[in-house]
């Protein structure tokens, strides 16, 4: 590991992960209790449902949290200038400090997907699992190049946004024609339809997700986090540091 990419993997460290990372296990933990123990006639599904859920929200919000961070913080306080007041060139830059935050945040995903593996599900969620980790990488990258853009309050809003208009994609541009927008709904296409790496429900039900789905939902996730990458490096290429 170079000193570089070591130094972005401790910045991104350094964002509290391990004791968030603690206290949304204990969260997964002890809410899957809960939800089991008040769940009427289903508790193993009430319990399962919750920790699908929870360890997807801590995860993506740590996702963009971090990549919200990885790139505007060191660009807004001027840090970054130091670096790359040498030969290193900017894009080359951004995307080794996303890679390094990218592994922070699988690794916090990764734990709590196996907390959910050995506590919770009967069967390891392995395609539920794949597609977090799908989910969170995109995220990432995402949230990256809104902090290109913007400084980390700002971009951490604008990812999250996404994030949350991702998965209602399908439901808002019903919404939005029914209601005599149709234009509105066409807008909806180019923002990255996040439904498309839920495995929730099936997980939930005991059914398994599909080859051919699981390959498209990957192939899709990776588009995504290319496309943001090369973005990044582009405007970090023009940006003026």
């Amino acid at each position: 590991m170079t000193g570089r990419l070591r130094l972005a993997f401790l910045d991104a460290l350094d964002e509290r992960v391990l004791p968030l990372l603690a206290g949304a296990v204990g969260v997964l933990l002890a809410g899957q209790w809960f939800a089991g123990a008040t769940s009427m006639g289903a508790p193993a599904r009430g319990s399962l449902d919750f920790a699908l859920w929870w360890a997807w929200l801590a995860s993506g919000a740590m996702a963009l949290v971090l990549g919200s961070r990885a790139l505007a913080l060191p660009l807004d306080d001027g840090s970054a200038r130091f670096l790359l007041s040498g030969p290193l060139h900017p894009g080359r830059w951004g995307l080794e400090r996303l890679a390094a935050t990218a592994v922070v945040a699988v690794g916090f995903a990764g734990v709590l997907a196996l907390a959910v593996s050995l506590f919770v599900a009967p069967v390891p969620p392995v395609a539920w699992s794949v597609f977090l980790v799908a989910e969170v990488v995109m995220l990432v990258a995402f949230a990256g190049l809104t902090g290109v853009l913007l400084r980390p309050l700002p971009a951490l809003a604008l990812g999250g946004a996404v994030w949350w208009i991702g998965h209602l994609a399908g439901p808002w541009a019903t919404v939005m024609t029914d209601a005599g927008y149709p234009g509105l709904a066409r807008v909806l296409p180019f923002l990255p339809d996040l439904d498309t790496l839920d495995a929730h429900a099936a997980t939930l039900a005991g059914q398994p997700v599909p080859a051919a789905r699981l390959g498209l939902g990957i192939a899709w996730a990776l588009a995504w986090t290319a496309a943001s990458a090369g973005a990044t490096v582009s405007l970090l290429s023009a940006r003026d540091l």
